[in-house]
């Protein structure tokens, strides 16, 4: 009698580690479609991941090969492609408001600028991105007081970034240049006001990293 309480014991075991890889598999699987879904709303552009990972137990989930489209009407193919991005998500604050990012690293993020910084493929992403903001946060205010889930990014890295500029010089041919992309660091976002929306941290880094960019130009 006792042996069949172990084998079953462990029976149970195995189907219990079973069930968490196979939950495990489909996190990552479920967040790769959410980005697919709603990155094209917030830029409207074409949105692409490659693979998804997640660790349950470090909290951090990794995004490899993410690809931003362009906007119709520009020539280039994409508008960025970054390496990796690693999330870590402290494990306490997963039910909790806000939620606490720890760190967020973004590696090997290759830009395309097209065109001049007043009417390019970039600035026309980043006001899709605020048209976006501005959207989601009036309807926020329409909406009935309390739940509205907040994020608190502690750090946020941008590493090991280039850029390609891709203009179009009239009888002389398209012309294009590449240069190093100056690194970004953020501490804090949304420490004022208890966490960020989605909407408004998409905003923050959308900004210091169009500006980045900038730099990275003109200098």
């Amino acid at each position: 009698m006792k042996r069949t309480w172990v084998i079953v014991l462990t029976a149970l075991s195995l189907l219990g580690l079973a069930g968490l890889i196979a939950l495990y598999l489909r996190l990552g699987s479920l967040i790769k479609a959410g980005v697919e879904r709603i990155g094209p709303l917030v830029t409207k552009t074409p949105v692409s991941v490659d693979t998804v990972t997640i660790s349950l137990l470090s909290g951090c989930a990794t995004v490899t090969g993410l690809v931003v489209g362009n906007p119709s009407g520009y020539r280039t193919p994409r508008a960025l492609s970054i390496g990796s991005t690693k999330v870590c998500v402290a494990p306490a604050s997963l039910f909790g408001n806000p939620l606490i990012v720890t760190a967020v690293t973004v590696e090997q993020p290759v830009v395309t600028l097209e065109g001049l910084f007043g009417d390019s493929n970039l600035s026309r992403i980043q006001s899709n991105v605020h048209t976006f903001a501005g959207a989601a946060d009036k309807g926020a205010k329409t909406a009935p007081a309390g739940g509205e889930r907040r994020i608190l990014v502690k750090e946020f890295r941008l590493t090991k970034g280039q850029v390609t500029v891709f203009l179009k010089a009239g009888l002389l041919g398209d012309r294009s240049m590449e240069m190093g992309l100056p690194d970004v660091h953020l501490r804090d976002i949304g420490r004022e006001t208890n966490g960020a929306k989605p909407e408004e941290l998409a905003s923050a880094i959308s900004t210091a990293v169009f500006n980045a960019i900038k730099r990275a130009v003109t200098g």
